[in-house]
Protein backbone atom coordinates (compact mmCIF):
# COMPACT_ATOMS: atom_id res chain seq x y z
CA UNK A 1 0.00 0.00 0.00
CA UNK A 2 1.33 3.56 -1.18
CA UNK A 3 -0.44 7.26 0.12
CA UNK A 4 0.46 10.81 -0.10
CA UNK A 5 0.09 13.17 1.80
CA UNK A 6 0.52 16.68 1.08
CA UNK A 7 1.44 17.73 4.54
CA UNK A 8 4.72 18.11 7.09
CA UNK A 9 4.61 17.50 10.60
CA UNK A 10 1.35 15.92 12.24
CA UNK A 11 -1.23 14.23 10.86
CA UNK A 12 -4.95 12.47 12.74
CA UNK A 13 -5.01 9.44 14.83
CA UNK A 14 -6.50 7.55 12.58
CA UNK A 15 -3.51 7.56 10.63
CA UNK A 16 -3.09 4.16 12.58
CA UNK A 17 -6.02 2.75 11.45
CA UNK A 18 -4.48 2.81 7.25
CA UNK A 19 -2.08 0.64 8.69
CA UNK A 20 -3.88 -1.97 10.48
CA UNK A 21 -2.90 -0.68 13.85
CA UNK A 22 -5.10 -0.69 17.07
CA UNK A 23 -5.32 2.42 19.05
CA UNK A 24 -6.13 2.57 22.62
CA UNK A 25 -7.37 6.69 23.95
CA UNK A 26 -6.09 6.94 27.59
CA UNK A 27 -8.12 10.35 28.31
CA UNK A 28 -7.02 10.25 31.81
CA UNK A 29 -3.29 10.90 31.39
CA UNK A 30 -3.49 11.88 27.97
CA UNK A 31 -1.96 9.44 25.74
CA UNK A 32 -2.28 7.35 23.18
CA UNK A 33 -1.32 3.58 22.50
CA UNK A 34 -1.30 1.78 19.26
CA UNK A 35 -0.27 -1.80 18.68
CA UNK A 36 0.52 -3.87 15.57
CA UNK A 37 1.81 -6.75 14.87
CA UNK A 38 4.30 -6.59 17.98
CA UNK A 39 4.79 -3.36 17.97
CA UNK A 40 3.52 -1.23 20.27
CA UNK A 41 3.78 2.66 20.36
CA UNK A 42 3.04 4.69 23.05
CA UNK A 43 2.36 9.07 22.87
CA UNK A 44 1.49 11.35 25.58
CA UNK A 45 0.20 14.49 24.53
CA UNK A 46 2.42 17.67 25.09
CA UNK A 47 5.52 15.33 24.96
CA UNK A 48 8.58 14.86 22.71
CA UNK A 49 8.98 11.48 23.97
CA UNK A 50 7.68 8.12 23.25
CA UNK A 51 7.99 4.63 23.41
CA UNK A 52 8.27 1.76 20.93
CA UNK A 53 8.51 -1.71 22.07
CA UNK A 54 9.67 -0.12 25.44
CA UNK A 55 12.57 1.64 23.33
CA UNK A 56 12.72 5.91 24.15
CA UNK A 57 12.44 7.76 21.21
CA UNK A 58 12.73 11.53 20.79
CA UNK A 59 9.82 12.96 18.70
CA UNK A 60 10.41 16.44 16.16
CA UNK A 61 7.33 17.33 17.16
CA UNK A 62 5.09 16.23 20.40
CA UNK A 63 1.91 14.48 19.62
CA UNK A 64 -1.38 17.21 20.17
CA UNK A 65 -4.80 17.27 20.63
CA UNK A 66 -6.72 19.79 18.23
CA UNK A 67 -10.46 20.02 18.12
CA UNK A 68 -10.77 17.15 20.48
CA UNK A 69 -8.35 14.79 18.05
CA UNK A 70 -5.13 13.31 18.64
CA UNK A 71 -2.54 14.39 15.87
CA UNK A 72 0.51 12.59 15.90
CA UNK A 73 4.00 13.08 13.85
CA UNK A 74 3.43 11.33 10.73
CA UNK A 75 7.01 10.17 9.68
CA UNK A 76 7.53 8.68 13.49
CA UNK A 77 4.47 7.05 13.27
CA UNK A 78 5.05 5.68 9.87
CA UNK A 79 8.50 4.19 10.08
CA UNK A 80 7.64 2.95 13.92
CA UNK A 81 4.81 0.60 11.67
CA UNK A 82 7.74 -0.16 9.21
CA UNK A 83 6.48 1.85 6.43
CA UNK A 84 9.30 3.13 4.30
CA UNK A 85 8.79 7.09 4.25
CA UNK A 86 10.00 9.82 1.45
CA UNK A 87 9.61 13.41 1.28
CA UNK A 88 9.26 15.01 -1.77
CA UNK A 89 10.23 18.88 -1.95
CA UNK A 90 8.85 19.72 -4.96
CA UNK A 91 5.21 19.02 -4.43
CA UNK A 92 5.62 18.84 -0.42
CA UNK A 93 4.31 15.69 -0.33
CA UNK A 94 5.08 12.95 1.72
CA UNK A 95 4.92 9.73 0.45
CA UNK A 96 3.98 6.85 2.52
CA UNK A 97 4.90 2.59 1.32
CA UNK A 98 3.77 0.27 3.54
CA UNK A 99 4.53 -3.11 2.91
Amino acid sequence: MSMKIKLKGLIHDHFFEKFGANIIWNEKENSVIAQKSGTTIYLKIGTKSATVNSASKVLEVPAQLVNEHTMVPVRFISEALGADVKWEPSSQTVVITNP
